[in-house]
C-alpha cells in the first residue's frame, strides 16, 4: 500500500531467485493501492511468471490505514501451499535463504523459522516461515496496533500453541531471549519447543532499514510496541500471574500518552464518524454489544438523571449501534484494537484521557443497568454535590438483579416493557451462612458489609454462583484512575478503595437495577467468551438452567418482593446496632418464663427507632424447647436474631477446677462456700452462661456493621425518650463509650414505661461502644462475679464499684491503665424488666446469694 517503488525494485530480483526452484515456491503479491496502477504494472511486466505460477497477484481493497497484521493476514484465503513465508516488499531473497528454507521443510515434519539477523531495525525481524495450516490457525494478531511486534505475536502464539513445532533461528538469535518481552513471558510459562540454531547466511540489506533505536526515538511506536507486547502475551498465556503482569503493562501504555501521540492512538484504536471534543460534561462511558432491547430506555433514563453525553464503544454489534442511534449527545466508536475481555477498561480509560476533563465526573454503566437516585436526590448533579461536600470521589452502589413479576409470560416475552415486568427483587431475612460470608469474592466485595450481599444475592440463591454485587458507577475522573472489568473496584494511583470504606456512608449507597435476566428470558444467552474465567463459569451455569425451572423457583421463593427504594434501604446497616443478649433462666434468680415474657414484652411494646437496628442474640440456650419457643416468637415479629449454639458434648467435656482456691483459704461462711463452688465451675460458667463471651460476640458483630454498638442485657427496655437522648449524646460528644445507668423494675407495667423516663436508675449501667473503641469485655470474668464492672473500672467510670477490689474473697482484681480510659459520657437511663422473682429485685446482697446458688444449680443440672 503506497510502496510502489519498493516492489518495483525488488520484484524482478526475487522472482529470478524463485524461478530456480520449479514448483517449490510461489510469490504472492497482494496490492492494496486505491488505484490499479501498480497491479496493472505488475501484470503487464510479469505475464510469463504469472502464467508459470511463480507469481500470483491480487488487487485488494485499500485498508482503512496501513496495518501490518491486516496486510499479512490477507493471504489466508488464497494460499494452498504447504508453507507460508513472510517477505516485506522492500526485502531481497537470496539463493542461500531459499535453500535454507527448503532444507528445513524437507528435514522437519513441522518447523517455524524466524529469519531475524539479531540486529533490531535492519528489516529482517519480519521474516517468518511456518506451515500454512498454522499460519491460518494463529495468524498475525489483528487486534493490535498497526505496527511493532506483529511477527513476534505470530511466533509466540504458534510456539505456545504447538508443542511439537520445531523452532529454528540463526545461531545466537533466539527471539525468546532476544526480545525482553518474550523472555519475561517465559518466566510465567516456559517454552519447551525444540530449538534448531543455523549458521547465519549473508543477504542483501532491505531497501528501507529503520536502523537501531528507531522505536525508542518515536513515542508513538514506543506506545504501540508496549501495548502490542502486552496484548500478545495476554492472548498466549492464561496463568494468572502472567495475566496480571501483562494487563498492568498494557495499562501502563496509557501513561505514555501526550499531545503528540494521542490523536494517532485514538484514530488507530477506534473508528467513529463523529468528532468528539474534550469536555467536563457529565458523561456516560460504556461498552455495549447488541442489547438494543435496553438502549432507548437506557438513554432516556440517564438523560432524565442529568447525563449530558454518552461515549459508547460498540463491541462489534451485529447490526452496528450507529445505524440505530443518531442522537447528537451519543458518540459511538468501533474498536479496531483489543477485545472485550482484555481491553474493556483500557478502551474506556483511553477515551476518558482523550475526551474528559480531569477532575470532572463520569459514569461507567452497562446497558442493562439503571441507577435509582430515589427521592432524596433530584438528579445526578445533586447527588454529586453531596459527594463533593463529604470529600468523596466515588459513588458506591449495589447490583439488584431484577426478577419478573406475576404478570410475566416467558412464552410471549420479547423484551417489550421489560422495566414494568421485571420489577421484583430478592431479599432474604437477616442471617448468616459461613460458606457464603467466607468466600473470597464476598469478603473482597463487601468486607464487613457482607450481609448486604447475602440478603440481596439472587444468583447465589438460584444458581449457587458467587458474583460481586458491588459497583462503583460514578466517580471523579483523573489520569491515575484504575478500574476493573466489571467496575467493581476503583483506585486512585495504587490506592484501591476497600469494601469497608466503600459502604461506610449508607445514605450514599445507590441501588443499581440490573436487568440481566431479561436477556435470559428472550432466548439470548448471556455472553460468556468475553469474560474472565470465574465469570465465564458462572454465566455457563446460569445459561444451562432451563427458563421454566428458573421462573418456577422465582415464584415459589418466599423472599421475592416488589422493588422500592425503601425496601432496598431496609437491608442497609443503620448507624446504631442495639443488641439484646438473651440467656438462660437461672432458677431462684429468674422465674421459669422470665426470658420469654420479657422478650415478648419488648417485641410487643418497644417502638422501632430511626437509624437503629435491633438484633437479639440467643446465647447458649440449653433447653431446646425454650430455644424453639424464642425463635418462633422472634420470627412472628420478624425480628433479627442470631443463635450462639449450646453443645452438650462440649459442656460435658469441661471439668471442675479443684485447685481454684488456695489451700489456706477457710470456708467458714456460707458466702465463702458459695464463692468456692462457683470458682470450681468457672470454666463451665464461661461456656454455658457465656456472659462476656456473648457481649464480645455482639460487639465484634456490630463493629463490622454499625457506628455505635450497644451489646446490652436481654431484659433492657428502651423507649423513644431514652433512645433520643442517647442519639443526642452521640451527635454531641466526642467519646468512644456511652454509659447508660439502669433501673430495675418489679413489674412490667407498659403504661408506666413506654413513654416515661427512668427516675431511679442507680443500678449497674449498660455500655455502648463506638466502632473505633479499643476495649472489650474480659471473657475470664464470669457471670455473677463483676463481669461488666471490670470493664467499667478499666474505663475509669466512677460508681459504687470503685472500692470493689476482689474477684473472690481470696483473689484481688488487677487493672492496667488503658488508652481509652476516660473516653466516655453518661447518657440517658434504661429500664431493666422484671425478673419474675420479686425477692431478687429488692436487695443487692440477697440477689448476690440467690444468683450464686442459682448458677451452681443451673450448671449442675446440665451434667
Amino acid at each position: 500500500m503506497n510502496r510502489d517503488d519498493d516492489l518495483k525494485m525488488t520484484l524482478s530480483h526475487n522472482l529470478n531467485v524463485l524461478s530456480k526452484y520449479d514448483s517449490r515456491a510461489t510469490l504472492y503479491a497482494n496490492i492494496f493501492d486505491s488505484s490499479s496502477f501498480l497491479s496493472d504494472w505488475v501484470i503487464d511486466n510479469y505475464k510469463s511468471e504469472i502464467k508459470l505460477g511463480i507469481l500470483k497477484v491480487r488487487k485488494i481493497s485499500p485498508l482503512l490505514y496501513w496495518h501490518f497484521s491486516w496486510a499479512k493476514n490477507s493471504f489466508k484465503d488464497c494460499i494452498d501451499e504447504d508453507y507460508y513465508s513472510s517477505l516485506d516488499g522492500d526485502n531481497f531473497l537470496s539463493d542461500e535463504y531459499v535453500q535454507l528454507l527448503i532444507s528445513l521443510i524437507d528435514n522437519n515434519e513441522k518447523v517455524l523459522f524466524h529469519g531475524f539477523s539479531g540486529t533490531w531495525g535492519d528489516g529482517t525481524s519480519g521474516q517468518v516461515t511456518l506451515p500454512v495450516e498454522l499460519y491460518k490457525k494463529y495468524g498475525y494478531l489483528d487486534q493490535i496496533y498497526p505496527r511493532q511486534y506483529d511477527e513476534n505475536g505470530l511466533i509466540a502464539r504458534a510456539l505456545y500453541g504447538e508443542n511439537d513445532l520445531v523452532y529454528a533461528s540463526y545461531d545466537g538469535v533466539d527471539i525468546r531471549k532476544k526480545s525482553s518481552a518474550f523472555k519475561k513471558a517465559c518466566e510465567f510459562r516456559e517454552n519447551k519447543n525444540t530449538h534448531i540454531q543455523l549458521e547465519k547466511i549473508s543477504s542483501e540489506n532491505p531497501l528501507n532499514p529503520r536502523g537501531s533505536g528507531y522505536v525508542q526515538k518515536d513515542n508513538l511506536l514506543t506506545y504501540y510496541q508496549n501495548f502490542n507486547e502486552s496484548y500478545t502475551f495476554l492472548k498466549c498465556i492464561d496463568e494468572s500471574e502472567s495475566q496480571e503482569f501483562h494487563r498492568k503493562k498494557m495499562f501502563n501504555s496509557l501513561t505514555m500518552l501526550n499531545e503528540s501521540n494521542i490523536t494517532s492512538v485514538i484514530k488507530n484504536t477506534f473508528y467513529t464518524s463523529k468528532n468528539i471534543n474534550i469536555s467536563s460534561k457529565l458523561t456516560v462511558f460504556s461498552v455495549i454489544k447488541n442489547d438494543k432491547v435496553f438502549l432507548n430506555e437506557w438513554l432516556t433514563h440517564y438523560r432524565s438523571l442529568g447525563v449530558e453525553r454518552f461515549i459508547i464503544v460498540d463491541d462489534h454489534s451485529k447490526d452496528g449501534l450507529e445505524n440505530n442511534i443518531t442522537d447528537e449527545d451519543v458518540f459511538i466508536l468501533k474498536p479496531t484494537v483489543g477485545d472485550f475481555k482484555n481491553c474493556k477498561v483500557y478502551w474506556l480509560k483511553l477515551l476518558m484521557i482523550a475526551f474528559q476533563t480531569v477532575e470532572s465526573w463520569v459514569l461507567t454503566i452497562d446497558s442493562d443497568e439503571f441507577l435509582d437516585l430515589g427521592n432524596k436526590y433530584s438528579n445526578l448533579n445533586n447527588y454529586i454535590e453531596v459527594l463533593h461536600k463529604k470529600n468523596i470521589k466515588y459513588s458506591p452502589s449495589i447490583l439488584l438483579d431484577m426478577l419478573p413479576n406475576e404478570k410475566f409470560d416467558s412464552i410471549t416475552f420479547d423484551g417489550t416493557n421489560f422495566r414494568d415486568l421485571f420489577c421484583n427483587i430478592y431479599i432474604r431475612p437477616f442471617g448468616k451462612d459461613d460458606s457464603y460470608f467466607d468466600h473470597h469474592s464476598i469478603k473482597w466485595g463487601f468486607g464487613q458489609y457482607s450481609e448486604y450481599s447475602y440478603r440481596l444475592d439472587s444468583r447465589w440463591r438460584f444458581f449457587s454462583t458467587f458474583d460481586s454485587l458491588r459497583k462503583i458507577p460514578i466517580f471523579k475522573y483523573n489520569k491515575s484512575i484504575s478500574m476493573n472489568q466489571g467496575f467493581h473496584t476503583l483506585a486512585y494511583g495504587d490506592n484501591f478503595i476497600n469494601a469497608d470504606k466503600i459502604f461506610s456512608y449508607p445514605d450514599l449507597i445507590l441501588p443499581l437495577k440490573h436487568y440481566k435476566f431479561v436477556s435470559f428470558f428472550i432466548n439470548k444467552e448471556n455472553k460468556v467468551k468475553g469474560y474472565h474465567q470465574r465469570t465465564q463459569k458462572n454465566l455457563k451455569r446460569i445459561n444451562s438452567t432451563k427458563r421454566d425451572e428458573f421462573l418456577k423457583e422465582i415464584r415459589l421463593s418466599p423472599f421475592i418482593k416488589p422493588y422500592s427504594e425503601s425496601t432496598f434501604r431496609s437491608v442497609l446497616f443503620k448507624p446504631i446496632g442495639l443488641y439484646r443478649i438473651i440467656g438462660n433462666d437461672i432458677g431462684g434468680l429468674h422465674s421459669d418464663e422470665q426470658t420469654f415474657e420479657n422478650l415478648k414484652f419488648i417485641l410487643q411494646n418497644e417502638p422501632d427507632f430511626n437509624d437503629v437496628e435491633k438484633i437479639f442474640i440467643l446465647n447458649r440456650i440449653s433447653d431446646e424447647k425454650k430455644l424453639a419457643k424464642y425463635r418462633e416468637l422472634l420470627e412472628i415479629y420478624q425480628a433479627k436474631y442470631i443463635v450462639i449454639d449450646f453443645e452438650l458434648n462440649v459442656y460435658s467435656s469441661i471439668t471442675f477446677d479443684e485447685s481454684s482456691a488456695p489451700s489456706w483459704f477457710e470456708l467458714n461462711t456460707d458466702w465463702k462456700k458459695l464463692c468456692y463452688e462457683i470458682s470450681r465451675r468457672e470454666s463451665k460458667n464461661k461456656y454455658s452462661i457465656h456472659n462476656n463471651g456473648a457481649r464480645n460476640f455482639a460487639l465484634n458483630h456490630g463493629k463490622k456493621r454499625y457506628q455505635w454498638i450497644l451489646p446490652w442485657d436481654g431484659n433492657c427496655f428502651v423507649n423513644k425518650q431514652i433512645m433520643d437522648e442517647i442519639k443526642s449524646t452521640i451527635s454531641r460528644d466526642d467519646c468512644k463509650y456511652i454509659i447508660t445507668p439502669m433501673q430495675r423494675l418489679l413489674d412490667n407495667n407498659s403504661s408506666k414505661i413506654i413513654d416515661s423516663y427512668p427516675d431511679n436508675a442507680d443500678e449497674e449501667p449498660q455500655i455502648a461502644f463506638r466502632y473505633d473503641s479499643k476495649e472489650s469485655f474480659d471473657e475470664n470474668r464470669i457471670y455473677g462475679f463483676q463481669p461488666k464492672v471490670e470493664l467499667l473500672k478499666r474505663l475509669e467510670v466512677p460508681g459504687v464499684w470503685d472500692n470493689w477490689d476482689k474477684i473472690y474473697p481470696w483473689l484481688k482484681s488487677e487493672l492496667c491503665k488503658r488508652e481509652d480510659a476516660g473516653s466516655f459520657s453518661f447518657s440517658s437511663s434504661v429500664y431493666r424488666l422484671a425478673s419474675g422473682n420479686k425477692n431478687t429485685s429488692e436487695c443487692s446482697t440477697n440477689r448476690s446469694h440467690l444468683r450464686a446458688k442459682g448458677i451452681i444449680d443451673y450448671l449442675d443440672s446440665l451434667a
